[in-house]
């Protein structure tokens, strides 16, 4: 995850610099992506975490909406 890290870091020194900056991330961000390192990185910075939509419940959606 060192890569990841790494990304992290850099974005939250964009931040810092006053750049409006996001990171994308596969997967759930929250259990095993990129908010969990976020979150523990940022000092005052203001941080808007949105969740994306899984592929089951894209399926789901699909199913019901044929």
């Amino acid at each position: 995850m060192k890569g990841e890290i790494d990304r992290c870091k850099f974005a939250i020194d964009k931040a810092k610099e006053g750049k409006v900056v996001s990171i994308i991330s596969s997967g759930d961000a929250g259990l095993y992506g990129m908010a969990g390192p976020i979150y523990e990185m940022i000092d005052d910075l203001e941080v808007e975490y949105i969740p994306g939509i899984t592929a089951a419940f894209w399926q789901l959606h699909r199913l019901v909406h044929l």
